[in-house]
């Protein structure tokens, strides 16, 4: 499985990409730590998982969900963002995001998450 993770935070960044390695040994996952970046990666690449942050430098994740629907609508998107506003929230729904985890709660919630939007 290919594994996109668009987070402009380094380290938060890295985090769930060791998170990911380690839940799914045998994935390649991939980083971007922009909209841009995470879009020409869409392009070129078949991911069947993006976790995405909502505050990007260069855009909105939930727009950017969006984009990546129109460009495939394979991948499942999981938002993992410090905003908890309800209106953002039912917005990355809209755009086609299949879960919402916030990140203080990534390590309790993340991974089951995972487990019922990949059907696993």
């Amino acid at each position: 499985m290919n594994i996109l993770v668009v987070e402009d935070n380094r380290h938060m960044r890295r985090m769930l990409s060791e998170m990911m390695r380690s839940a799914f040994v045998s994935s390649i996952v991939v980083e971007a730590e922009d909209a841009s970046s995470a879009l020409r990666l869409c392009r070129d690449i078949h991911f069947e998982l993006v976790l995405l942050d909502v505050a990007l430098p260069d855009g909105n994740g939930v727009a950017l969900t969006a984009e990546i629907k129109l460009l495939n609508p394979v991948p499942k998107v999981v938002i993992v963002s410090n905003n908890r506003a309800r209106t953002c929230q039912d917005a990355a729904a809209d755009a086609g995001a299949e879960a919402y985890v916030f990140k203080d709660e990534v390590y309790e919630k993340l991974l089951p998450v995972l487990a019922l939007v990949l059907d696993r």
